[in-house]
């Protein structure tokens, strides 16, 4: 009895020493199904990134690609869920410009460092905002919203998805460089604010390309700038924020990320395949859909360094704006 006691002890050593080996964990990589954790609600752009992203990974990879949302908290439940998970490499995180946001403002309820708790994995995509108006508005510009807005500091109305959404945040980081003030009108979602812009109910608002886009083609509403480095293609008769004198951007991000200390080899292999998977023509049509364009020269170094420079940003402006954080 004491000899197989032995024996087995033996060889549940050995197994924690081949779990506990990088190495091994890697070569055969991957041998299962991998979950991608989406932050977020299923049928947004973040969740159709997640799923043409997983097709072509399910190809490369050969094996399942389960997309498994868990919305809520402005991403954190999900970001949570994947920082809790095995550094296996077989769950995965996509998420956006939440993470750093939620870090900068509530960052309680995200039960790690983004530091430390994630590992960066790729910059996937990103999609620029236009700042609109409605199309009866009497500002057909950038700087006579400013102007008017100097002139008005409590009549003026934004609206946003409430504090500590992506449209909240870049236009507090755009009133600072402007030297305004306006009046925050919360609503619950995107849609809920385009219609109230419709309506005149509001100033103005940075609605995201896909909301925005239709809506200025149908002549429902006026865009004043975009938040892109450079002219938008689609929309090409709008100044870039800089052009327009603030030289700010406000584009939202989408990345993946793996748990804290998965292997370099796994993140390193799903680095390449998701770059991969992003230069395929139907997942670059899939996404230009939805107003996102793809990031080509992304790695976890250059995420990293993006991840810290964006965290920066926004806790500047938690502080410059007084934000009263939650």
């Amino acid at each position: 009895m004491l000899v197989k006691m032995l024996n087995f002890a033996a060889l549940a050593i050995c197994g924690l020493g081949l779990l506990a080996n990088p190495a091994s964990a890697a070569s055969d990589y991957p041998n299962r199904p991998i979950t991608v954790i989406d932050a977020f609600p299923a049928g947004g752009g973040l969740d159709i990134l997640a799923r043409v992203v997983g097709k072509e990974l399910k190809k490369s990879l050969g094996q399942p690609i389960v997309v498994e949302n868990k919305p809520g908290a402005g991403g954190a439940i999900g970001a949570n869920t994947a920082a809790a998970a095995e550094p296996t490499g077989y769950t995965l995180l996509v998420t956006s410009s939440a993470l750093t946001m939620v870090k900068a403002l509530r960052p309680q309820i995200l039960h790690f460092s983004v530091k430390d708790g994630l590992e960066p994995i790729a910059l996937a995509a990103t999609v620029p905002s236009v700042v609109v108006v409605n199309s009866k508005s009497p500002l057909h510009s950038l700087g006579e919203l400013i102007a008017y807005a100097k002139e008005r500091p409590d009549r003026v109305t934004v609206g946003s998805s409430g504090v500590g959404s992506p449209a909240f945040f870049f236009e507090k980081l755009f009133s600072l460089k402007a030297g305004i003030q306006a009046v925050d009108v919360p609503f619950r979602g995107p849609p809920q604010i385009m219609n109230a812009q419709i309506s005149n109910e509001i100033t103005f608002h940075f609605a995201i390309l896909n909301s925005a886009l239709p809506q200025i083609q149908a002549g429902s509403v006026r865009g004043l700038a975009v938040t892109s480095d450079q002219r938008l293609p689609k929309l090409p008769d709008i100044p870039t924020m800089a052009e327009a004198g603030v030289p700010i951007a406000g584009n939202q991000w989408f990345g993946f990320f793996a748990p804290a200390h998965t292997p370099a080899p796994i993140v390193a292999r799903l680095t390449e395949e998701i770059h991969k998977a992003l230069h395929q023509p139907s997942v670059r049509e899939a996404l230009d859909r939805v107003g996102m364009t793809v990031v080509d020269d992304s790695n976890p170094t250059t995420f990293s360094s993006f991840l810290r420079e964006d965290l920066s940003t926004w806790q500047k402006v938690v502080k410059q704006s007084h934000i009263a954080v939650q």
